[in-house]
């Protein structure tokens, strides 16, 4: 039960954090403060709300037998705000390998690029620079190609730095010509 939270928590992080970074709303050291920010909030209401509904029910919980279980109204807040916790506050290599694996690395450039694209369709963007964010986009697949190849295609494993700087390149390029 505990791997399948941390695994929900990990997807739900890596997705946010990348949506955050392809927006250009956040670094990736931003985006997982504020992830584990929403997490900490998300506790704190589950709380907040627990504590209001138990006064509703107060008599009800009188009338029935008491038990030495920790009631479910409990333990939630608690798992949410250690989740939000560890998500915002550690700062470990290992924390961070979530961000620069090169499966993360990969879509957060991808959805970069779809969200440019999605602009340049809508005509919220001249179409002036595509050849140029095409030919990056070009160039980081080939590194991504070569990195999962020598990875053995675990897209888990860590992205080596230079792909990381690609992949920044073509978020950095989009959100520059985005600005302008």
């Amino acid at each position: 039960m505990n791997l399948i939270v941390e695994m929900v928590f990990q997807n739900l992080s890596k997705g946010l954090g990348g949506w955050m970074i392809a927006r250009g709303v956040a670094t990736s050291d931003q985006a997982q403060a504020i992830v584990g920010g929403i997490v900490a909030a998300l506790a704190v209401g589950w709380h907040l709300w627990s504590a209001f509904r138990a006064k509703a029910t107060q008599t009800a919980a009188a009338t029935s037998q008491a038990t030495s279980a920790i009631p479910i109204k409990t333990i939630v807040p608690m798992l949410l705000l250690t989740a939000g916790f560890l998500v915002a506050g550690c700062t470990s290599t290992q924390q961070r390998v979530a961000f620069n694996t090169l499966y993360s690395v990969e879509q957060s450039t991808t959805a970069a690029l779809n969200s440019y694209d999605t602009l340049v369709i809508k005509g919220s963007v001249p179409t002036n620079d595509v050849p140029q964010i095409s030919a990056a986009y070009n160039t980081f697949q080939a590194a991504f190609l070569v990195a999962l190849d020598a990875a053995q295609f675990n897209t888990n494993a860590i992205a080596p730095p230079a792909l990381i700087v690609e992949g920044q390149d073509v978020v950095n390029l989009i959100t520059t010509i985005q600005n302008k």
